[in-house]
């Protein structure tokens, strides 16, 4: 252990620093350390380098925290969350992501009086998280952002100890939902698209692709080709939410009002969709108002703009696509969210599937006497439809509950007339139209 004051060359002449320097090695180590004291004193020098050494020997005997720790643990955390955020935008995150995930963490530091790193614990934010009435999927993201910010940390400094939310348990969503989304039916989607006018191209394409509502604003004319024999739709990776670049077809009522839209000449770089036809929150509330379509049923659930998400899926499963093909249109990274989450069944699409079961007794009818509407002299959308043998649902019955209609309320005795189901009428469908899809559930009556 020495201390000198260092020398350097300037000019051709020696020139000699007015502050010491110290000189150590410790046990163990095959260099001499060499530290900046600071101070012009021999004696100061000493003492000082002394306190050095003493400390870094008690940090090898982990008998203290080292200096480098206590520094980032006082380190104020409203330059740490900035630094977390700019290299969250160095790795290209979305913009609208990271203003969210910098919100919630300043909101927690803000709430909760977190100033030093120090200060984050997994207790301080269950005690914040219990007195909220946030619904569990906006708690469970307070909860990532936090812990993220804590893991970037960690990353940064292997001697911080472990992520206190580690052990925070995350919030029950299931049955939770603060916002249950429902799909439309088909006699609803003709309705609203009867009443949107330059806004039905957006809910069009929404309600046949599945597009989020950011992805149709974001889109191009050049993403939009026409001229092959498939007609297809590109969603860009830096527009998408799994920032992964898709072609998803179009069917004959999307490439309709595409063509709507179009002007004889366009810019491949202008929007598609501008303010005056993608409606915005109010204007879609208007709209379902002018429809005649509650935008809160009676069981609680919404009929927003991303509910044409959920429409899509719903009648995806309901045509019998393939649930793989399903996954992939609606761009999902896992089954789960596709067949779960976004498809919507009713009792009246369960009691569709087990009347295809085989029946235990012989020559029994499919469909139990007395279910549903009485068909006999029953005058069903204006005509007096009678039927010999067991009485079977008619065509707009099996559409609607493979369909899967919310809200419907067939009572005994009477049947709603059947609108909108005309064969040559080109109605919505998933990929093909509204007379296709009758044929395919042809099969329910051939029993």
């Amino acid at each position: 252990m020495t201390v000198s004051r260092p020398t350097r060359i300037v000019d051709g002449k020696r020139v000699t620093s007015p502050f010491y320097r110290g000189k150590y090695r410790l046990k163990g180590d095959l260099k001499p350390t060499y530290i900046s004291l600071g101070v012009r004193h021999k004696a100061v020098a000493l003492e000082k380098l002394k306190q050095v050494i003493q400390q870094k020997e008690l940090e090898s005997c982990g008998l203290a925290v080292p200096m480098k720790d206590r520094e980032l643990a006082r380190r104020d955390l409203t330059e740490a969350v900035s630094d977390y955020l700019d290299d969250l935008r160095s790795t290209s995150r979305d913009a609208k992501y990271i203003s969210n995930v910098g919100a919630r963490i300043r909101n927690l530091c803000l709430v909760l009086r977190w100033k030093k790193l120090s200060d984050l614990t997994g207790e301080s934010f269950q005690k914040w998280r219990n007195v909220q009435t946030k619904a569990p999927k906006t708690l469970n993201e307070y909860l990532d952002a936090i812990s993220g910010f804590y893991n970037w940390l960690r990353a940064r400094n292997t001697s911080l100890p472990a992520n206190p939310f580690q052990t925070v348990k995350r919030a029950e969503t299931r049955g939770n939902e603060v916002r249950r989304r429902r799909a439309f039916t088909l006699a609803e989607m003709v309705r609203l698209l009867a009443v949107s006018g330059d806004y039905s191209a957006a809910i069009t394409l929404a309600v046949t692709t599945g597009l989020r509502r950011a992805e149709l604003k974001s889109l191009k004319w050049s993403d939009i080709s026409l001229d092959s024999s498939v007609a297809t739709v590109k969603v860009r990776a830096s527009t998408s939410k799994n920032k992964q670049e898709k072609y998803l077809p179009l069917n004959a009522d999307a490439v309709n009002a595409v063509c709507k839209l179009r002007l004889d000449h366009v810019v491949s770089d202008e929007p598609v969709f501008t303010r005056q036809s993608m409606p915005g929150i109010w204007k879609f509330k208007s709209l379902l108002k002018l429809a005649k379509i509650e935008y809160v049923n009676a069981c609680g659930e919404v009929a927003d703009f991303h509910s044409l998400r959920h429409t899509f899926a719903t009648w995806l499963n309901a045509a019998g696509v393939a649930p793989s093909v399903a996954m992939e249109l609606m761009r999902h990274s896992e089954m789960r969210l596709t067949a779960k989450t976004y498809n919507h069944l009713t009792m009246g699409g369960l009691v569709g599937g087990l009347s295809l079961i085989p029946s235990l007794i012989p020559d029994a009818p499919r469909y139990a006497p007395g279910f549903g509407p009485e068909r006999d002299s029953e005058k069903q959308g204006g005509t007096n439809d009678e039927r010999e043998g067991n009485l079977l649902p008619t065509d707009s019955e099996i559409l609607s509950y493979d369909l899967g209609q919310t809200g419907t309320n067939l009572k005994r005795g009477k049947m709603a007339p059947e609108v909108g189901f005309e064969p040559t009428t080109n109605r919505l469908t998933v990929d093909r139209s509204t007379t296709e899809l009758l044929r395919n559930c042809a099969f329910l009556r051939a029993v």
